[in-house]
């Protein structure tokens, strides 16, 4: 990580933690974890360095306490399901004052996306960069379809949110493919005021031609909202 980039990853309830506790076992050097969750017991199961009890009732109260959690970051990446109750009024408050506090902001929300989560979920536009959409019934579909291999322990939504974070982070320093934020900025910053919206697609292959095989199938993963030739930027990851 070049000097400077501070990167802080949010987990937001009980979606948002238990993704976090993944991450945090995975190991991600120079990053910061953080819990936030107004559900005590979400938070005593963390395994999140830095824990934070934050009461969807008494928001004002936390104000200072959250500004001073997120400091002077350059990038936070907040993980949430917005169809969790208290998702409504927690999820845009943290954001807001993240981009207050100058950060780049992208979001990785799950949920079944109800009227309320849709609603919660544009009122984020205003203060993310990109909000990346994971909903419910795609990951039904693509677990149906068998286009993701999925582990017989965890929540399956769990671990595709803690994949898709995971591969955003490995593009930055000190991976080869970016020297600094700014280049995630490329394809994530917002340019109107109103977030990106976007998708993720997962594959996996095996044998001599693998890597097509995971790319074609990331491409046209049941994930996806839209088709891929519908995007208007695009970033890629192979591993393995």
């Amino acid at each position: 990580m070049l000097v400077g980039d501070i990167i802080k990853v949010v987990g937001i309830g009980s979606i948002g933690c238990q993704t976090v506790n993944r991450l945090f076992k995975a190991g991600l050097p120079n990053i910061e974890i953080i819990a936030m969750s107004n559900d005590f017991w979400d938070l005593h199961r963390s395994l999140a360095p830095v824990r934070f009890e934050i009461n969807s009732k008494k928001l004002r109260g936390t104000r200072n306490e959250v500004a001073r959690l997120i400091g002077k970051a350059d990038l936070v990446i907040l993980i949430a399901d917005l169809s969790e109750s208290s998702s409504g009024q927690i999820v845009p408050f943290i954001a807001e004052i993240s981009r207050k506090a100058g950060a780049m902001n992208i979001g990785f929300v799950a949920g079944s996306f109800n009227s309320e989560a849709v609603d919660t979920a544009n009122r984020l536009r205003e203060y993310m960069d990109t909000l990346v959409i994971v909903p419910q019934e795609r990951v039904i579909q693509t677990v149906n379809t068998e286009q993701i291999p999925v582990t017989k322990n965890g929540s399956t939504m769990i671990e595709i949110l803690q994949l898709g974070v995971q591969s955003l982070i490995d593009y930055l320093p000190p991976a080869l493919i970016c020297t600094s934020i700014s280049d995630i900025r490329t394809c994530f910053k917002s340019q109107d005021g109103q977030g990106l919206i976007a998708g993720l697609g997962i594959g996996y292959g095996s044998g001599e031609a693998r890597a097509i095989q995971a790319a074609r199938m990331a491409c046209s993963s049941p994930l996806l909202c839209r088709p891929i030739n519908e995007a208007k930027s695009l970033m890629i990851l192979i591993a393995g």
